[in-house]
């Protein structure tokens, strides 16, 4: 039995996929990655947009939703739209159809905030290095993360986003 999305979460699935995907290419990436599928076997068309609306389709119609979205949230960790869709999605499944929860993010925008101010008073933090030590004894999906070295705060936003949207760590930590 297929979990349908509701025409809104469909809409928001789309447009957070369009704002993490910017290109066929990036897209594919994420089908190959979560479904082991070209793209272009789902979905083939001349507009990107139908080219997500109809791997959307595929995916709830293969019961692949959650799947869809989990492997988009490994792809781009560190997309807000995303992020919010899926978050959006689980609490829309846990209310209604009572599925098990994808990885809850933590991090409200305004304790980030207040994170991140509070980690830019450390001085260790200016240097690329210092950020990095942030996440020693983190091995779970730290190699893919991406980073911004050049910008102090925007990696350190970063870090958090990517981190956050790990959910919970192997070791059950």
């Amino acid at each position: 039995m297929s979990t349908e999305l509701t025409f809104r979460e469909g809409v928001g699935l789309r447009e957070a996929l369009r704002d993490a995907f910017r290109s066929h290419t990036a897209l594919a990436q994420v089908v190959y990655v979560q479904f082991e599928q070209h793209l272009n076997q789902i979905a083939e068309d001349d507009s990107y947009r139908e080219i997500i609306t109809m791997l959307i389709l595929w995916a709830e119609n293969n019961d692949k939703t959650t799947e869809l979205i989990v492997g988009a949230r490994r792809v781009n960790p560190g997309n807000s739209r995303l992020r919010n869709f899926e978050e959006l999605y689980n609490y829309h499944q846990h209310q209604h159809h009572h599925s098990p929860l994808l990885p809850k993010c933590v991090l409200t925008p305004e304790l980030k905030s207040k994170l991140v101010d509070t980690l830019m008073l450390l001085q260790a933090l200016n240097d690329p290095a210092g950020r990095t030590v942030l996440m020693s004894g983190i091995t779970q999906g730290v190699s893919s993360l991406q980073r911004k070295l050049d910008n102090p705060r925007l990696d350190l936003i970063l870090i958090l986003d990517q981190l956050d949207s790990l959910g919970p760590l192997t070791s059950g930590h």
